[in-house]
C-alpha cells in the first residue's frame, strides 16, 4: 500500500503490486479503477480484478481507493454524493501521478486503465479528458453505468 495526497488535500490509499518478473526492466502499467463507489479495493483475493493475475503478465498494478471509497469512513464514502466525476477523477490523476514519479520502473508509455461498473463509468469520464486520456494507451470498460 501507499499513500499520497489527493483531492481536498486529504491523504488517498492505493494498492501497488509490482510485476512478478521483478522490477530490472520497464514493465506496463494496469491501473485499475473500482466499482461502487462506494466499495473498496481489499487486501483480499478476487476472481474478477484480481491484481496477481496481471503482476504475473509482467503488469505493474495500481489501484487506488479514490475519494467515495468505504474504507476511509462515512464522510469521505459520502463526499461525492451528487458530483460522481468529481473528486475521484482528482484522486486517480493524482495518484496515477504519484505512481509514476514513485516506482520508476513502471513505463509511463504503456499504461492501460481498466473499469467495471463505477469503475466503467470513470473509464467514459477520463476518455473525456484530454488530459487525462492522453496518458493511456488503451481504455477498458466494462459494465460500465
Amino acid at each position: 500500500k501507499f499513500s499520497f495526497m489527493g483531492a481536498n488535500n486529504e491523504a488517498v490509499w492505493g494498492w501497488h503490486v509490482a510485476p512478478a518478473n521483478g522490477t530490472n526492466q520497464r514493465a506496463p502499467l494496469a491501473f485499475l479503477i473500482h466499482g461502487g463507489p462506494q466499495s473498496s479495493w481489499y487486501d483480499a483475493w478476487g476472481s474478477g480484478w484480481n491484481f496477481q493475475s496481471y503482476s504475473a503478465q509482467g503488469y505493474a498494478v495500481i489501484a487506488i481507493n479514490f475519494h467515495g471509497s468505504d474504507s476511509y469512513g462515512q464522510n469521505f464514502t459520502d463526499s461525492i454524493t451528487g458530483a460522481y466525476g468529481s473528486l475521484p477523477y482528482e484522486d486517480l490523476k493524482l495518484g496515477l501521478d504519484y505512481a509514476l514519479a514513485n516506482f520508476s520502473y513502471i513505463d509511463g508509455n504503456r499504461v492501460v486503465a481498466l473499469g467495471a461498473s463505477y469503475g466503467g463509468y470513470m473509464i467514459y469520464w477520463i476518455a473525456g479528458q484530454p488530459e487525462m486520456s492522453s496518458r493511456f494507451r488503451t481504455l477498458v470498460n466494462h459494465n460500465g453505468l
